[in-house]
């Protein structure tokens, strides 16, 4: 899946998911060009069930988290940053610098494809 900067930097760990679940019409758009068969499928109430309101609205409508208010603003533990919707993993911590924007900022992204 690819991501914007933008999208990817004022949520962190919430991205989109691709849909389609059985018995729903109902389906959240995949923005990557690089479909994948294994990708994971969810519906738009699947998503509301999984995701707390700020993370829906963030990964699903364009939303954006407030700055210095979010989960990983200030996070200085190791680790790798994933997708909270797919599991795929865009950033690691070693890459992470302080921007003072209130919003974590890396300047490389584990997977390059993964990031646009």
């Amino acid at each position: 899946m690819k991501f914007s900067v933008s999208l990817v930097l004022c949520s962190l760990t919430l991205c989109f998911g691709v849909a389609c679940d059985k018995g729903s019409d109902k389906v959240v758009k995949n923005p990557s060009s690089r479909p994948t068969k294994d990708a994971p499928t969810f519906t738009k109430a699947n998503l509301k069930t999984r995701l707390n309101p700020m993370q829906y609205r963030v990964t699903q409508e364009d939303g954006t988290e407030p700055p210095f208010q979010n989960e990983f603003w200030d996070n200085k533990e190791k680790g790798i940053y994933v997708d909270i919707v797919s599991g795929e993993p865009l950033f690691s911590s070693e890459e992470k610098f302080k921007s003072g924007t209130g919003w974590p900022s890396f300047y490389k992204p584990l997977l390059a494809t993964n990031v646009v």
